[in-house]
Parts: structure tokens; sequence; C-alpha cells
């Protein structure tokens, strides 16, 4: 879907951070830009072998909203609209059905931990020896 979806221009983009971090691997990412076939076999392969590394979301990452895939901003819209964010909570940026769904805020983390109250407590007291049991 990525690779269908987003502009080759992002793809490529994608695939040059890629080459220049260093991150590519055995992955063999040419200097000059090939032509878009080849950049889209090339991103394919790459988001394709490294599922878990988190590459479609680094890709994603570099897409302004009206690069973003059509098919995932569809999606996240019918989840805000089922889940809406919090009353008070406003999103990063706004969205309709052409732009990227909004992305709400991370909650503020509270300071530093407040210290336990201190309560009264009655003194521990030994505990009552067990009844002897009956012989048969």
């Amino acid at each position: 879907m990525l690779v269908a979806e987003v502009p080759v221009v992002r793809l490529w983009s994608f695939l040059e951070g890629l080459r220049n971090s260093g991150d590519n691997g055995q992955m063999i990412i040419p200097v000059q830009r090939p032509d878009d076939d080849v950049v889209k076999q090339l991103a394919r392969k790459a988001l394709g072998g490294k599922k878990g590394a988190g590459w479609g979301a680094r890709l994603l990452e570099q897409c302004p909203p009206e690069d973003l895939p059509k098919s995932a901003v569809e999606f996240l819209l019918k989840v805000y609209a089922v889940f809406p964010l919090p009353a008070g909570e406003a999103p990063e940026a706004q969205a309709d059905a052409n732009a990227a769904a909004p992305v709400a805020q991370a909650p503020p983390k509270p300071s530093a931990p407040s210290p336990p109250k201190p309560t009264a407590q009655a003194p521990l007291q030994p505990a009552a020896p067990a009844p002897p049991t009956p012989a048969a």
C-alpha cells in the first residue's frame, strides 16, 4: 500500500535517507535516482524486508500531509470519529477528508511523584498461637 500510494519523490527521499545513514544494510541503493519503477521496487524491497524495524513509519514521517497514503488517512479519520480526543486536548493539525488525520499530543508528564503521606498505624501485634488440634 505504501509504495503504491506514496509519491515516488518521497520514496526516493526515504531510500536516500537509508543509504546516507547506513541503515540500508546489505541493500544496494544507487547514488543516482533510477527511474520510477526501480525506485518503487527498491522501496518495496526495503519496506518488505524490515517490517519490524519501523521503516514504514519512517517513510510516513517524511511525508507532508498531502503526500500521506489516502487509504491510511481515511482509516485514521474513521478511528478518530469513533474515538475522539478527550475534551480539552487539541490535535497538532486540523484534518479533513483530503488531509492527514490529527495527531494527539502526549499527555503532560507529571513532575516528581509526591512522597507518601504519613499515616498513623497501629503497632504490629504478634499473631496469636494456633489452637491445638485434637488427637484422633
